[in-house]
């Protein structure tokens, strides 16, 4: 099954996507009742159909209260599921920390890097969780950074049950990295994909 791409091939930096995109986009790449199956049975571990969509609903995003929060960050993580599902190695935290005074850290990769909006350009940036030194831009605005998830959500689902990558994936990974997405990042974050 091919999944065709709701997003395609614009200027990323001058897109803007709203949470409920955000949520609509990651709900596409949950992975089916039967690939769920196969991918447990390949490791010996027996699963129900009912277990099954369980699980499977375990990768939904989804609101989890209607109020209404602040700005597309606040709503992701307070208003949210994202710190419980899959979403390719990014480990979403529970609630926003200020660091340094310019950081707005909001999840982070391998426990040391923070990801983080930087207050003074709104880029979403790497810092160390130790020594609070910036490693670098991930994404020019959160924006970019919703549509770099989105990616990062089908490539994990596709790696690990089999998901079908979307129709144009690869098109819209490189014209991310062109808009200014990190290409370090994307490599360390997707690192089967056939970059140059």
């Amino acid at each position: 099954m091919v999944l065709v791409s709701l997003f395609p091939l614009k200027h990323y930096n001058e897109m803007n996507m709203e949470i409920k995109e955000l949520i609509n986009e990651i709900n596409r790449y949950a992975p089916s009742v039967d690939q769920i199956i196969a991918k447990r049975l390949s490791r010996n571990i027996p699963v129900t159909p009912l277990e099954a969509e369980t699980i499977r609903d375990g990768f939904r995003l989804a609101y989890l209260t209607t109020e209404a929060v602040r700005g597309k960050l606040d709503d992701l993580i307070y208003n949210t599921n994202i710190k419980y599902i899959g979403t390719g190695g990014v480990e979403f935290d529970s609630e926003i920390s200020l660091e340094a005074d310019v950081y707005r850290c909001f999840a982070s990769y391998n426990y040391y890097n923070e990801f983080c909006q930087r207050l003074t350009d709104m880029k979403i940036v790497v810092l160390d969780r130790e020594t609070l030194l910036e490693g670098g831009v991930i994404s020019e605005s959160l924006d970019q950074f919703f549509y770099f998830l989105c990616l990062l959500t089908n490539y994990d689902r596709n790696v690990i049950y089999g998901v079908a990558l979307n129709d144009r994936f690869l098109e819209n990974v490189e014209e991310l990295i062109r808009a200014g997405v990190s290409k370090k990042w994307v490599k360390i974050l997707m690192p089967t994909l056939p970059l140059v």
